[in-house]
């Protein structure tokens, strides 16, 4: 075949290479004959279904994970429990994280205890599926470092499936990796007939360069010559047929696999008429008995991919109610036969099915469909006992809880799935990887999205985006909130989450023009909340005059007084109050005093920070700290961690002119766990000003560089902001003999509109000093900024 002949004949020279071809064709199986005996091969299965598409890292991870558990499995690969132990020290706490997770009775204090749990196979597969499968930040760096010793001493053949899903960021590693290592032959198996995030042209040139070989093979069709080569010690009667039904066969490599075990098996002796090789898996299918048709069925309603222990407890577990029963024996021996008539693959690990096109005829087949319904009640039945009596299964929370909402799903059965949300969306806020659950409820959502032909399909899905939406708003990732909200304004709840998000994000004029319309069309009860977003968005888009004025007219005529949206409106004086700082204190502390009594933490939490802000301005450093300590305690109970109260304690900090290496370090963690950028960009800001202070030259610059590349491209578009970080600028030079370069700061931050503040930044910028230029803010020397919240917890309510 042409791979292997390549493989040997490029062996000094990375090699890319874009198998292009429609589903069906056989992409995979041409490619895993290729390098059948090939000790230095990886396959990376990706699905090609949405929830693939466009996730940051998925295939530089899945191609990390693949090579761990292949060296588990005796592979000649670096063993992962070596380079964990010797080399991955800094994961000992992340794998902390992830047992304490998933409920498992091993703990993780030090390396050492780590060497120790990665001597059972069980548990280290378990660590390195967990560790891959979310958002933990230390999986992308191990996975980077692991795959280059990898790649340091031999050659390696890799093909990735469904390459044209792959994430930029992804593809920016294998670039590189192609560029620093000739061992790499790297082939893209590119499914043609799917919708894609990035053209074979586009691919191609992205990775081609000086050393690299790149190319693009189109496989329409297998060639006759290729089909026959592989299957040349047949009986020559098969032999016969491949030959001469060529032109029906579409070349899929696949179904012409099926077709060759079943003829074999049978020992034909006469040769059939009328093969249809669209009909070669149907007719498998068919022939399939109860039992072998109850497992790949459970198989394939578990989204084709299932760890094989999982899948025999479950087997092992089915009630006689379903006049089917399974012992070891028996399970292993229908997995087998699956294997054998090429429906079902296997590894040590996972058993899955062999290509979409088996799911795609499964679920085509009326004779399965009885075996699809036992199948998602057994599921059911599983995930629901794991929830109830222990998790011997090693499964994160929010995963076995996501499971059952599907399985309820496809049952046709809503009841309970509200709770389950609510569940899942406490877990996510508590989680380190919050993004997990959102991951589950998008793959909940694609299976219903195929499967589910009940009429409250739309209002689960509604259901499922909501609650993403909450998960999403209350971790301040507000950038994909507008693709679940979009499609539901009508719902008022929706419409906010919306509108305050697309404010946070530097689309306030569409939210503002958003809010305007709505209101014209609302009656006073649900204007409440849409005339708060507007004056968030207001503030965000620079119109500071229009947000006090809307602001001071709803306060004059009481339009808020005993109301639900009371707190929440007294709290917006942070935002809306620029020139009226006594009243918006007053304002503030009212408004923890009704949240306090209504029991109301969440609301709470905002509302102290914003308090606690105004006292650090004010030099009330120790009673802004009491108030950030109180805040702290109580988002403990509601989310693992928030960035917003680590940078406002640091800042404190700056503020009373002490950094410290320990304050660095904190604002890069909280810059890791933030993703809003305006909250991205005011941590950046104070990451300069702690670096200046304490003198590190280099890193300040090297942050500074970041700050202008936002600022040139206007990632942030708040005046205020952009000014704040460019008189930081100017300090920083000023401190450090560079006179020159801090008058260019100062005249950059000149430029910039003066719209609120004047006092301050009239003596900053322009040295006009005031009877009280002494007050706290005016003698610092630099300007840490805090955050707070300038959107609202409506649903708290």
């Amino acid at each position: 075949m042409f791979l292997r002949k390549d493989f040997v004949a490029t062996n000094n020279q990375s090699r890319f290479i874009v198998l292009a071809a429609p589903t069906g064709i056989g992409k995979s199986g041409l490619v895993d004959q290729a390098f059948a005996d090939n000790d230095f091969f990886i396959r990376v299965k990706i699905a090609k279904h949405d929830s693939s598409k466009d996730v940051p890292y998925l295939y530089l991870k899945e191609l990390a994970r693949a090579i761990s558990l292949s060296s588990l499995r005796g592979s000649a690969f670096p063993s992962f429990r070596d380079h964990v132990v010797t080399k991955e020290r800094s994961l000992v706490n992340t794998f902390r994280h992830i047992l304490a997770d998933v409920a498992t009775s091993n703990s993780i204090a030090n390396s050492a205890e780590l060497g120790r749990v990665l001597k059972d196979s069980k548990d280290t597969t378990t660590l390195i599926n967990l560790l891959f499968n979310e958002e933990y930040n230390d999986s992308i760096g191990f996975a980077y470092r692991y795959i280059q010793e990898v790649l340091k001493e031999r050659r390696v053949a890799v093909s990735i499936e469904n390459i044209q899903n792959i994430d930029k960021e992804s593809l920016s590693y294998f670039h590189e990796f192609l560029l620093s290592y000739s061992t790499l032959y790297l082939i893209g198996e590119y499914t043609t007939d799917n919708k894609y995030q990035i053209s074979t042209t586009d691919l191609l040139s992205y990775c081609s360069a000086p050393g690299v070989k790149a190319d693009l093979i189109d496989l329409n069709k297998l060639s006759i010559d290729e089909i026959l080569r592989e299957y040349k010690n047949v009986p020559d009667i098969i032999f016969r047929i491949l030959k001469n039904s060529y032109e029906q066969s579409s070349g899929n490599l696949h179904h012409l696999q099926v077709l060759v075990s079943d003829l074999t098996e049978k020992k034909i002796t006469e040769y059939p008429e009328n093969i249809k090789y669209d009909q070669v898996i149907s007719n498998e299918l068919n022939t399939l008995s109860t039992d072998e048709s109850f497992i790949l069925s459970l198989v394939i309603a578990h989204g084709g991919k299932v760890d094989t222990d999982i899948l025999k407890s479950v087997l092992l577990g089915i009630e006689d109610e379903y006049l089917l029963k399974f012992d070891m024996a028996s399970v292993n021996e229908m997995i087998s036969n699956l294997v054998y008539k090429k429906l079902l693959v296997e590894d040590d690990i996972t058993i899955a099915t062999a290509q979409d096109s088996v799911i795609e005829k499964a679920l085509e087949s009326i004779s399965l469909k009885k075996y699809f319904f036992l199948s998602y009640k057994s599921w059911l039945g599983f995930y629901q006992k794991v929830d109830n009596s222990g998790n011997d299964a090693n499964l994160p929370k929010s995963e076995v809880l996501s499971w059952q909402i599907l399985f309820k799903a496809l049952l046709n059965d809503l009841t309970g799935i509200v709770e389950l949300l609510n569940e899942i969306h406490k877990l996510s806020l508590l989680s380190i990887t919050p993004r997990r659950a959102i991951k589950y409820l998008e793959k909940v959502k694609e299976v219903i999205g195929k499967n589910f032909h009940a009429t409250n399909q739309q209002t689960l899905t509604e259901r499922i985006n909501h609650k993403i939406t909450q998960i999403l708003y209350r971790l301040w990732l507000f950038e994909d909130i507008p693709k679940y909200t979009s499609a539901h304004l009508d719902n008022l709840s929706m419409f906010l989450y919306h509108t305050s998000s697309l404010a946070v994000i530097g689309r306030s004029d569409e939210a503002i023009a958003l809010c305007t319309t709505r209101l014209g069309e609302t009656d006073r009860q649900e204007a409440g909340g849409i005339l708060l977003v507007r004056i968030a968005a207001y503030r965000s888009s620079n119109r500071y005059d229009e947000c006090e004025e809307e602001w001071l007219r709803l306060y004059n005529e009481g339009v808020y007084d005993g109301t639900k949206y009371e707190g929440i409106f007294l709290q917006c004086s942070d935002i809306a109050l620029l020139s009226h700082h006594e009243l918006r204190l007053s304002c503030l502390q009212k408004a923890i005093e009704i949240f306090r009594q209504e029991e109301n933490s969440l609301n709470e939490i905002s509302a102290r920070v914003a308090y606690s802000q105004q006292l650090g301005y004010d030099g009330n450093l120790e009673e802004a700290e009491a108030h950030l300590a109180i805040a702290r305690e109580k988002s403990q109970l509601h989310f693992a961690g928030l960035y917003c109260i680590s940078n406002n304690l640091c800042v404190l900090k700056l503020q009373k002119k002490e950094s410290s290496r320990e304050i660095i370090e904190k604002l890069r963690i909280a810059l890791r766990s933030c993703e809003a950028a305006l909250d991205r960009f005011i941590l950046l800001n104070n990451l300069l000003v702690a670096q200046s202070m304490m003198g590190f030259t280099g890193d300040a610059e090297a942050t500074l560089k970041v700050i202008d590349q936002q600022i040139s491209r206007n990632e942030v578009a708040d005046f205020d902001l952009q000014r704040i970080a460019l008189f930081n600028a100017s300090v920083h030079y000023n401190r450090n003999n560079s006179p020159d370069w801090g008058e260019y700061y100062l005249s950059e931050a000149r430029k910039l509109p003066l719209l609120c503040d004047f006092r301050y930044w009239n003596y900053k910028l322009y040295g006009q000093k005031e009877d009280n230029w002494n007050e706290f803010r005016f003698q610092l020397d630099y300007y840490p900024i805090h955050l707070t919240y300038w959107h609202f917890d409506f649903d708290n309510l």
